[in-house]
């Protein structure tokens, strides 16, 4: 878990180090809402949005994609402290937001 006033960093931090078809989940401490990052291309990401919302952008580059989590995170996150953060391999992989029997 990290603070909110750390996303922007810690986000930007672990995506320059992913490989492709890496995902990045940012979710609530309950786990009910959240953000989904994956890089489908060098430099290029695809986000979704889970929650209050509901948004998809498939084609986003770094700079863009840093500036929509911000943005989006206070939608998602408004009374938030803590957000958890997951890595995983694959989309294959079960994620939090598909899979509601791992949420609180």
């Amino acid at each position: 878990m990290i603070t909110i006033g750390n996303l922007k960093s810690e986000v930007k931090k672990r995506l320059k180090t992913f490989q492709l078809g890496n995902v990045l989940e940012i979710t609530t401490y309950k786990r009910n809402r959240g953000i989904v990052v994956v890089k489908i291309e060098e430099e290029v990401f695809s986000f979704k949005e889970f929650g209050y919302e509901v948004l998809s952008v498939e084609h986003i580059g770094l700079e863009e994609l840093l500036k929509l989590i911000q943005k989006r995170a206070k939608v998602e996150f408004p009374r938030s402290q803590q957000i958890r953060l997951y890595v995983h391999d694959s989309l294959d992989t079960h994620l939090i937001s598909e899979n509601i029997a791992i949420r609180i």
